[in-house]
């Protein structure tokens, strides 16, 4: 067998008697019997010869279970240095990731009608085989789960082994989407949303681990299936101060650093605005909201995503305060962009944006439009402030070139840059980008605009009238941005003549 000669083999069980085949499987070699070596040479052959011979076996005595069922006791290299694998031939077999050896096996359980403790036997991490089946192929679990009927199925899938964790727990943390659709395929409607809200050791749902692991799809998968009753507490819209649960979901979700922000999107869609606020303001067992955690693990996206979220409750989610009395901004690490964003928030709520354009920050727009789970084309241009001005209005308004840049760069797309420069403030001169920044004499921002855009588009936008029926040249104040952009700028001195003829209408 250790030279995998399967035919030598066959040879010498032919040649054996049924005491002799009981001898055989009694035998043991470092500690591993034949089955265990079958096994781990990862030889279906082998193992069919091994266990068509032995069910030939009319004599086996009674304790053959506790044979088949034996951990292997391997003893590897210098004698005083001794690896205890613990594991019975199913749980090799696994480990392999073999399912034509696993259904040899299954197929000798049945037969011999071993009880399901061998199942449940655990090896030295405190997984059986089944859980362990659960972190490789779909193939590998069903060729176990094949041989049972359903509710026999359903109890070992739910068995909860080392960390308290079941089978689901296991393909959740692996982020296995095919395993775990098979697994909750065993289950009914009423019996999956208890087995997937069932808890781990740490108080850890299946949806606590696929949010952790920024899995947006295995988490609305499960999501679909549980109750809404049992989602509103998982997430934290019920129950708010209950002890037992150290996290919610969406604390979960604020750790992980992997799409974070779609596995937010998924969730908080899910509710209304009221329920919303209450997600954002549940505290854990140690008092920190969800922005404290992702401020602390410097998850930037969570931490703009649940910003967003808090709309007009900005200022009260800031400044909650954890068990020690730390607020989310206290755990930030000091000056980085995201410590830096959340003291901009902190005064400006969701201008932050619109405060990196007046200082003409770029570094800070870059961070945010990176990081935010908003559309770029939204955040530059549907964000307003009192006044009506977006973040590039504000840009074009206080001549900062550098963030005219950043956020038009943002868009990838000529035509969303054409389309933002063209976009009117929403006051009563509905001025576009252009508008105010020859009426502020923004000579940088002005050539920033213009040279945004294609040849067309400049004769377009040059041409266009604001609510006054005002033009970049038809300002009501002598304009000496646009002057000194023609004196430098010989392709904008040509476009404005074939516009309109370089009409300039100055008051008297």
């Amino acid at each position: 067998m250790r030279s995998n000669d399967v035919q030598n083999v066959r040879r010498l069980l032919e040649c054996a008697d049924d005491t002799g085949i009981e001898c055989y499987i009694r035998e043991s070699c470092n500690g591993m019997g034949v089955l265990h070596w079958a096994a781990s040479h990862q030889s279906a052959e082998m193992m069919h010869c091994l266990v068509s011979r032995i069910e030939d076996c009319h004599h086996i005595s009674d304790d053959f279970q506790q044979i088949l069922v034996r951990p292997a006791y391997r003893v590897l290299g210098f004698p005083l240095i001794r690896h205890y694998s613990f594991k019975t031939p199913l749980q090799i077999a696994v480990q392999n990731d073999n399912p034509n050896v696993i259904r040899q096996i299954m197929g000798m359980v049945e037969v011999w009608e071993v009880s399901d403790d061998f199942l449940l036997h655990t090896d030295p991490e405190g997984y059986t085989a089944i859980q362990s089946a659960a972190a490789k192929r779909v193939d590998t679990i069903n060729s176990i789960l094949e041989y049972m009927e359903p509710p026999r199925a359903v109890r070992l899938l739910a068995h909860q082994g080392a960390h308290g964790w079941s089978s689901l727990h296991v393909s959740s943390i692996k982020g296995n989407q095919a395993m775990m659709n098979c697994i909750l395929g065993y289950f009914d409607n009423e019996e999956r949303t208890k087995f997937i809200t069932e808890r781990d050791r740490e108080g850890w749902t299946s949806l606590h681990w696929t949010a952790a692991r920024g899995n947006a799809e295995a988490t609305e998968a499960l999501m679909n299936q549980i109750s809404v009753q049992a989602r509103e507490h998982l997430c934290g819209v019920t129950d708010a101060n209950q002890s037992e649960r150290p996290w919610t979901v969406v604390h979960a979700c604020a750790r992980s650093r992997t799409d974070s922000h779609k596995t937010l999107a998924n969730i908080m869609a899910r509710f209304d605005r009221e329920s919303q606020w209450k997600i954002l303001q549940c505290p854990s067992v140690d008092g920190k909201t969800a922005l404290h955690v992702a401020v602390e693990e410097n998850n930037a996206q969570a931490v703009l995503m649940l910003i967003d979220h808090a709309g007009d409750n900005l200022q009260e989610l800031l400044s909650q305060q954890d068990d020690l009395y730390l607020t989310a901004e206290d755990y930030a690490t000091p000056n980085t962009e995201l410590a830096e964003y959340l003291k901009v928030s902190s005064k400006f709520g969701k201008l932050a944006l619109h405060h990196a354009a007046l200082t003409d920050d770029e570094n800070a727009i870059l961070w945010i439009l990176e990081n935010n789970a908003s559309s770029n084309y939204d955040l530059v241009n549907s964000i307003r402030n009192n006044d009506g001005y977006s973040a590039l209005h504000v840009a074009s308004q206080h001549n900062s070139a550098s963030a005219i840049s950043a956020l038009l760069q943002s868009l990838n797309d000529n035509q969303l840059v054409f389309e933002s420069i063209s976009n009117r403030t929403a006051d009563s001169d509905e001025n576009n980008s252009l508008h105010i920044a020859a009426q502020n004499n923004s000579l940088s921002a002005l050539n920033e605009l213009l040279f945004s855009i294609n040849r067309e588009q400049r004769k377009e936008i040059l041409e266009s009238e604001n609510a006054n029926g005002m033009n970049v040249s038809h300002l009501p104040e002598k304009n000496i941005a646009v002057n000194s952009l023609l004196a430098g700028s010989p392709l904008c001195h040509v476009v404005l003549w074939e516009s309109f003829s370089l009409s300039f209408r100055y008051p008297k």
